[in-house]
């Protein structure tokens, strides 16, 4: 039985945790700004930390009561979330086990299917992120990463009944948003088609990158969809190998053929586009 002590030992312990990581943000973000906006870190051009530079800049960010009680509340709306977080990976259980053929049953995917433990880990460190806690979730989605060769950035957003069939290889950045009952393969990326840089030749950050994929989609094996702007229209087919930039209509079926796509409507039959994919 889960007590009133334990949930409250719980959100201290992880009050502690992401308290460790504000003190950690005010620490680095305070310097970075006092040194530059260039993103050089908390090493100066030297390559040395100036100590008492470094020291003025997070103590405006150091009130232990504050940051207690801001990680206090965060830790509560976290722990909040956590039904939900269970609902949805409830769903992508159910849908690893209508979508392959191979599974026995519930448990088998639970204990061994590496889709499972990645989304697991990616749906929690996505409440973080949204919280704006620092490191935390890209840490958990990395170490997700190292162990299964899933890449999946904190901030994707995903919707239910999601399911990666083997999985290896897979990337999905930061600002991808995916819809329900979405399929893929090993190999898929939804990645950034490119970067587009300020006046002073830094790339910029926080821009929509990555592509949006609709309810239904199934993206089959080592397919790569980039750009922002691009969006696989509900209940399309993406088949092994395309490499696409564009968007594609509602129950498109994109095939490669040589250098160029070919995308076919599924109810009719009928070639909607050719794409002739040129570089940028």
């Amino acid at each position: 039985m889960i007590t009133g002590e334990r949930i409250d030992a719980l959100i201290e312990t992880l009050g502690q945790e992401v308290g460790k990581s504000l003190r950690l943000r005010g620490f680095t973000g305070g310097y970075v700004a006092t040194t530059g906006e260039n993103g050089s870190g908390v090493m100066g051009d030297s390559g040395d930390c100036d100590e008492e530079e470094t020291l003025a800049s997070s103590s405006l960010h150091e009130d232990p009561e504050i940051i207690h009680s801001q990680a206090h509340e965060l830790t509560c709306r976290f722990l909040r979330q956590l039904p939900h977080i269970r609902d949805l990976l409830r769903t992508d259980v159910e849908a690893a086990y209508e979508g392959d053929p191979a599974a026995k049953n519930f448990d088998e995917i639970l204990l061994s299917y590496p889709c499972i433990e990645t989304i697991a880990i990616q749906r929690c460190a996505h409440v973080l992120y949204d919280e704006d806690v620092p490191l935390i979730p890209r840490i958990m989605t990395e170490w997700a990463h190292s162990l299964t060769g899933i890449d999946i950035h904190p901030g994707a957003t995903i919707g239910s009944h999601f399911f990666i069939d083997h999985g290896t290889g897979v990337v999905i950045g930061e600002t991808c948003v995916i819809g329900n009952h979405v399929k893929l393969y090993h190999g898929v990326t939804l990645g950034a088609r490119n970067f587009p840089k300020d006046a002073e030749g830094r790339v910029v950050k926080g821009n929509k990158r990555h592509p949006n994929v609709e309810d239904g989609v199934v993206i089959y094996p080592n397919a790569t969809v980039l750009g922002g702007k691009t969006t696989l229209g509900a209940k399309s087919t993406v088949g092994a190998n395309v490499f696409l930039r564009e968007s594609v209509p509602p129950l498109s079926f994109v095939s490669t053929e040589g250098e160029r796509l070919i995308v076919i409507n599924k109810i009719t039959g009928e070639t909607v586009e050719q794409i002739v994919n040129e570089e940028d």
